[in-house]
């Protein structure tokens, strides 16, 4: 028997501190490259995260720093379809929501009532 030691490159989100490695929205393992060079060009290119001198994100915290930087993209309004325990087959809660379509995290909900648009959630 022989013990070898191989060096290898690890890779951590510089945000969120997560090895992130995905396939098929399972989690696969740490990713480990022999080279830095080797780990950016695979993560910049397939796998979606931001490579930049001193940071790199993950794609999640990539999205996350495009929304506070930038702004949400929120979506167009959408009729809540819960039918507020009614038995109809029609929207009836008088709700509207939307979500950013880039990053998922904001929410907004408002209702529609005969008066108008109360103020809603929004988180």
């Amino acid at each position: 028997m022989s013990i070898h030691t191989h060096t290898c490159v690890a890779v951590h989100c510089d945000r969120c501190a997560d090895t992130w490695w995905h396939a098929g929205g399972e989690f696969v393992g740490v990713p480990h490259y022999p080279t830095e060079a080797e780990a950016f060009a695979e993560l910049k290119g397939e796998l979606g995260w931001r490579i930049e001198p001193g940071k790199q994100l993950c794609p999640d915290c990539a999205k996350d720093e495009d929304c506070e930087r930038n702004g949400h993209l929120m979506s167009s309004w959408r009729t809540c379809w819960c039918r507020c325990n009614t038995d109809r087959t029609e929207p009836t809660c008088g709700h509207l929501w939307r979500q950013c379509a880039h990053c998922d995290g904001a929410f907004e909900k408002v209702t529609v009532t005969e008066t108008g648009v109360q103020d809603g959630v929004t988180a």
